[in-house]
């Protein structure tokens, strides 16, 4: 058994199985700072859609060479978000949003350095950052909304969610609105200039960060997590009951597709796949 030193979160009430509530102030900053990230990730994600043509042109490909450099982003932005996903429960929903929004304005900025299909596919591929920001936007908020003390947030999330995910068709509008700009005023490289120009907006969403807390659910899974590691397995438990937390074993993956949450999970893949055709 180890005998590491585990330290109980201070603002969690342990034995009553009490979380503390989420101000006004941080609450709207958090929602603020998702629906920003949000759109930075969709901009990005339309903007090289759009320029894929310009590129393939600037670089002398054919249509075949085109397509299959983009099946290869797509593979590695496959790659990319669930390694994100793997790692972001114990990073934390706070940091999280800020790694996915840097790697998707890094993303960005190698990409206009790209000299061929290797470096383009290998640069694209981090924007999985962009697109692994929308779970970690989700998760961060269902938990600060749920602890929320602006009533009116509470009783219509999916109001406020919806407002959050609007940030889809803004971010694809402002990307084609900065893409016919660019291309109005310069020549065959503009394309390097607009993923170049991109990384710029993440300073400013970046810079929102300060204000934002961890949320207490996820404080609480750390130090649960802890008790675990260090065989205080039993403890764990009580702690998590008092929370109306289900303990759902080491392996989470083997969880959502086991008998409780394996239509969810089916039914979310097939939306989401089918969401994406367009």
């Amino acid at each position: 058994m180890s005998t590491t030193t585990i330290h109980e979160p201070e603002d969690l009430e342990l034995a009553t199985g009490t979380f503390p509530t989420i101000g006004p102030k941080e609450t709207k900053r958090g929602a603020t700072l998702a629906f920003f990230a949000w759109t930075l990730a969709v901009y990005d994600f339309i903007m090289f859609g759009t320029l894929l043509p310009r590129i393939a042109e600037d670089f002398g490909w054919n249509e075949q060479t085109a397509l299959l450099a983009n099946t290869l982003v797509s593979v590695g932005v496959f790659v990319v978000v669930v390694l994100v996903g793997l790692f972001v429960d114990r990073l934390g929903r706070r940091r999280g949003m800020m790694i996915t929004i840097g790697g998707a304005a890094l993303s960005s900025l190698l990409t206009a350095a790209s000299t061929g299909v290797a470096s383009l596919v290998g640069f694209r591929a981090l924007s999985g950052f962009g697109m692994a920001e929308q779970s970690v936007n989700s998760t961060y908020l269902n938990e600060v909304f749920a602890l929320t003390e602006l009533e009116g947030v509470k009783k219509r999330r999916g109001f406020f969610y919806s407002l959050v995910q609007t940030g889809w068709p803004i971010g694809a509008l402002l990307a084609a609105a900065f893409i016919a700009g660019i291309n109005g005023l310069f020549g065959q490289e503009s394309w390097r200039l607009a993923f170049l120009i991109a990384t710029v907006p993440a300073l400013f969403v970046l810079f929102l960060r300060k204000g934002i807390k961890e949320t207490p659910q996820h404080r609480l899974n750390t130090y649960l997590r802890q008790l675990r590691k260090s065989g205080r397995t039993e403890e764990a438990t009580e702690v998590a009951a008092r929370f109306g937390i289900v303990d759902e074993g080491p392996n989470p993956l083997r969880a959502i597709f086991g008998r409780r949450y394996a239509r969810n999970t089916v039914v979310l893949s097939i939306a989401w796949i089918v969401n994406y055709f367009g």
